[in-house]
């Protein structure tokens, strides 16, 4: 019987285990987008920070962007 498109074999094959073992070793020895999941945890971490800051500081904002508009629009 021909093999699975994944490269395991049938189930009656008494390899089967030994295929499963090299398939779970194959794929705990890559890490290939493990980089990818690591920046992207960092850039979520510091999204968080941004919009942590932003709303400790929101209104001392409004505060200086009402006094910047005033200073502008006043002759």
């Amino acid at each position: 019987m021909a093999g699975f498109p994944n490269g395991f074999e049938h189930r009656g094959d008494p390899d089967a285990a030994q295929d499963i073992q090299r398939g779970r070793a194959r794929f705990a020895a890559d890490a290939s987008g493990a980089t990818a999941v690591e920046y992207t945890l960092l850039v979520g971490l510091i999204g968080l920070a941004l919009v942590g800051a932003m709303r400790a500081y929101s209104d001392k904002m409004v505060i200086v962007y009402n006094t910047l508009a005033t200073a502008i629009t006043t002759p």
